[in-house]
């Protein structure tokens, strides 16, 4: 998934989270507050990186 709001659009960045990794993470992390500090599978890239960042999270599932 690919987000980019208001403040991301300022910094010239997007946020991609790996929706397979975070679902694999969520396996042995134990609560809500734990996920939300840790962010596992979520990440930020420049603008101009969003489709190489995309095709490596693609490629470490195929």
């Amino acid at each position: 998934m690919v987000i980019q709001g208001a403040d991301e659009k300022e910094k010239g960045e997007v946020q991609i989270k790996d929706l397979i990794e975070g679902a694999n993470a969520a396996a042995s992390i134990a609560s809500n507050e734990e996920w939300r500090a840790e962010r596992p599978a979520q990440f930020a890239v420049p603008e101009d990186k969003l489709v190489e960042a995309v095709k490596d999270v693609l490629a470490r599932h195929t």
